[in-house]
Order: C-alpha cells, then sequence, then structure tokens
C-alpha cells in the first residue's frame, strides 16, 4: 500500500483543482431560448412608481437635508425642559417663601472627613 499522506494530498488536490479531461479545452455555451410570442395580452400594462422609489433616486439638494441630527435636537428639547421645570420649580418655591438655594447642613466639619480620607 503506498503512502496514505500521498492519497490525502492527491484527494485535496482534487479538491481544489478542476478535473483533467480530453475535453477540457472544449467549452459549450448554453443555448437561449427564442423570444416569447408577442400579442396583445403578453405587453403588461404600465404600473405607476410608488413614492417611495422615486424619492430613493431623487437628487438630494441642501435644503431637503437637516444640519442637525435628530438627536442632537432632542437632547436640546430635553434641555429646555429642564430649565422651564427648574423655573417653575424656583416660582413655585419662592411663592412658599422658601430660600433660592436649598442649605445643605453638615453634621461637624465636613473638611476634616475630606482630609482624613
Amino acid at each position: 500500500m503506498p503512502h496514505p499522506i500521498t492519497h490525502l494530498v492527491a484527494w485535496l488536490r482534487s479538491l481544489f483543482t478542476r478535473p483533467q479531461h480530453p475535453s477540457a479545452g472544449q467549452r459549450t455555451t448554453p443555448t437561449r431560448p427564442g423570444p416569447a410570442p408577442v400579442s396583445v395580452w403578453a405587453t403588461p400594462w404600465p404600473t405607476p412608481v410608488p413614492a417611495h422609489v422615486l424619492d430613493r433616486h431623487r437628487t438630494v439638494s441642501g435644503d431637503d437635508v437637516s444640519l442637525v441630527r435628530p438627536y442632537v435636537l432632542r437632547w436640546e428639547q430635553e434641555a429646555e425642559r429642564r430649565r422651564r421645570a427648574e423655573r417653575r420649580m424656583a416660582l413655585v418655591l419662592a411663592e412658599a417663601g422658601a430660600p433660592d438655594v436649598p442649605s445643605y447642613s453638615y453634621a461637624g466639619n465636613h473638611f476634616d472627613a475630606v482630609s482624613a480620607a
């Protein structure tokens, strides 16, 4: 029995190369069927192109495209909403007689706690 690695290499080589046979140089092209018979019923009627397909193939001008991304606008709107809510809360607290800035109190000297760490 010949060496098994020789058989393995030959088998792998046959997987990645074309088979060599006498008609390897001769190639045939597939034949095309003849034209379909044309009749009144064979011609399709014109179908309108949907608007979303037309929009996809339309050239884009600078007026149609927003310069700012939607997530940036959303972030700015949320920030403005938070500022309005904060002003509203300050107004409600001012009417109630509360101070402008809430006062925080610490038990003892908080600087000692920071310097000890």
